[in-house]
């Protein structure tokens, strides 16, 4: 009979022998795992918490302070829904909320994408209220939403085809992709063209007017012909009689889902105004809004407006230490953020933290592809794991920590002819350091339970076994703030209808030609002046007769014209 004696295993397993087995050396394998909380008392180490009181230098983590300095390393959080994720991301907002106050004097900000639409009482009992100068909702179906003109983002060729992309994109299973793609390319030059617009006639344009300008092929043509790339660009689809038609339904087929959305940014455009240079000069919170009915029709603007925010930070100077906070929990809600992979690759000297949180490994996968899923998680060097959501999910964290190799010893007992002797073997083993069934079945926090989590922690060169009293949890978290409504809806439902441009607006955009300028009128006579009257002999009392004489009559020469 053989049995192995290494206490790593014993975490998982009670060995089946009731045989006296000798008492295994203390491993130092063993802290590489033990959480501060699990240690002996003697030993236990005041675990500090700048989540209840806020702290520069540190960021809660892992149920942990660590150095601020290591936010932009970037975060992971993974679990199922209900294991704790929410919790873990709430007490890490409450550690570096008040970085985004006023009073601050290195400018941070904090974008943050409101996934269950719940955020805002929660920031607000966190000291960040919506009515703060520099605190922007995105979010059309809120009242409080601040106004943004689209153009600010699309000034530059490449930024303009994305939203193209983003308004139409590839229909790669399509057995006719030549639609989309060519749709897109006519949306790519109507952006052009009406960029060429506001820098001649200082117009700014909303995604209304671009809506607009695609509404109907003579729009499209007459906007087109104020920019020449863009008319030249858009001629061979426009020209084209074969599948003119078919393009020109592809774009209305695409973009007729953002028409409720476009008609409220037009009414928000009254709000508070952003500027997403503005914007980061000063401390500021940015949420960006969801809503799970119309997700498709928000995204695309949320998406062009993190690619506008993430190249405006890469083109500024390097800085020490994080400024510039993502915090981006349901991660694979969001769809496909192209600029996500610069914010974790290139933006970690601009000062960029990102955290992002995700229940499953398959909903990043659906995103991104199984190997852009890997490189993005892959560059979060701190990673906690709660209760796994799905197989491949538990898998996914079994692969990530990888295999250890130790030697082990195993004891061999043996009895007969009433003699009993014990045999022991020194072996190499490699084995994974977790199995997929640990992280199966982590706990869900309950009242009375444990908050249980298995977290990477780079600072510390540890990989922690998290283990608290969920009771102890629940009160660090601050609750929402009553006075603070989640979502301010917008009642009238007449601003939720796209409404055309006007005669004003047509002549701006070129759709309808400017009237011509009435010449001058040419001073007129009056009818009295028009009708001459000779002047009277006595003035001009037609009663005075004249006594001029008559003219004398023609004599004989005159009338034969003779000397």
């Amino acid at each position: 009979m053989s049995d192995g004696t290494n206490p790593f295993w014993a975490l998982f397993s009670t060995p089946a022998s009731d045989v006296q087995q000798p008492a295994p050396q203390e491993s130092p394998f063993l802290g590489l795992f033990l959480d501060d909380e699990e240690k002996e008392p003697d030993t236990k180490a005041e675990v500090s918490n700048c989540a209840l009181a806020f702290d520069e230098q540190s960021v809660f983590w892992a149920m942990r302070d660590i150095p601020a300095s290591e936010g932009t390393k970037s975060f992971l959080i993974s679990g199922a829904p209900g294991s704790g994720k929410t919790i873990g991301i709430q007490l890490f907002l409450q550690s570096i909320a008040r970085r985004f106050k006023e009073f601050q004097t290195a400018p941070e900000q904090l974008i943050i994408f409101d996934a269950k639409g719940d955020i805002l009482p929660l920031l607000a009992s966190m000291g960040l209220r919506p009515e703060d100068p520099n605190f922007h909702i995105f979010n059309p179906f809120d009242t409080r939403s601040s106004g943004w003109y689209l153009d600010e983002a699309v000034q530059m060729p490449a930024m303009a085809r994305a939203l193209a992309k983003l308004l139409i994109p590839p229909d790669d299973k399509s057995s006719a992709p030549y639609f989309a793609e060519a749709a897109s390319e006519v949306v790519y030059s109507v952006i052009l063209a009406l960029n060429e617009i506001k820098r001649i006639k200082n117009q700014r344009w909303s995604l209304r007017d671009l809506l607009c300008a695609l509404e109907s092929p003579g729009n499209i043509r007459a906007v087109t012909s104020q920019h020449g790339y863009a008319a030249r660009h858009a001629a061979p689809y426009l020209n084209d009689e074969k599948h003119y038609l078919a393009v020109i339904s592809s774009i209305a087929a695409k973009i007729g889902r953002f028409d409720q959305v476009a008609s409220l940014w037009e009414t928000n455009a009254i709000g508070k105004p952003f500027s997403v240079s503005n914007f980061l000069e000063s401390p500021g919170v940015l949420v960006l809004g969801n809503d799970p009915v119309l997700n498709d029709s928000m995204w695309p603007i949320n998406a062009i407006l993190l690619k506008a925010i993430t190249n405006e930070i890469l083109r500024r100077p390097n800085t020490d230490g994080p400024r510039h906070w993502f915090v981006l929990d349901e991660f694979a809600a969001m769809g496909q953020v192209d600029c996500i992979q610069s914010l974790l690759n290139r933006g970690r000297s601009k000062g960029v933290s990102v955290v992002l949180g995700i229940q499953t490994i398959e909903g990043v996968i659906k995103g991104y592809g199984e190997q852009g899923a890997n490189d993005l998680l892959g560059m979060c060097a701190y990673k906690t794991f709660l209760r796994a959501g799905s197989h491949k999910s538990a898998e996914w964290a079994e692969h990530y920590f990888n295999r250890v190799r130790r030697m082990e010893t195993s004891y061999s007992y043996n009895s007969g002819g009433g003699k009993n002797s014990t045999s022991s073997q020194v072996q190499l083993h490699e084995r994974s350091m977790f199995l997929a069934s640990t992280f199966m079945d982590l706990p869900f926090p309950e009242k009375g339970k444990t908050y249980e989590a298995i977290c990477d922690v780079p600072t510390t060169g540890e990989t922690i076994l998290t283990t608290r009293d969920c009771d102890d949890v629940f009160t660090w978290t601050v609750k929402p703030h009553k006075s603070v409504p989640a979502v301010d809806s917008v009642k009238d439902e007449d601003v939720t209808t796209l409404s055309p441009w006007t005669r004003e607006e047509e002549i701006i955009f070129g759709v309808r030609p400017a009237p011509k300028p009435k010449r001058p009128r040419k001073a007129t006579k009056t009818k009295s002046e028009a009708i001459a009257v000779p002047p009277l002999v006595g003035g001009n009392d037609p009663k005075v007769k004249s006594e001029q004489p008559p003219e004398p009559t023609p004599g004989l020469d005159d009338m034969l014209d003779v000397e």
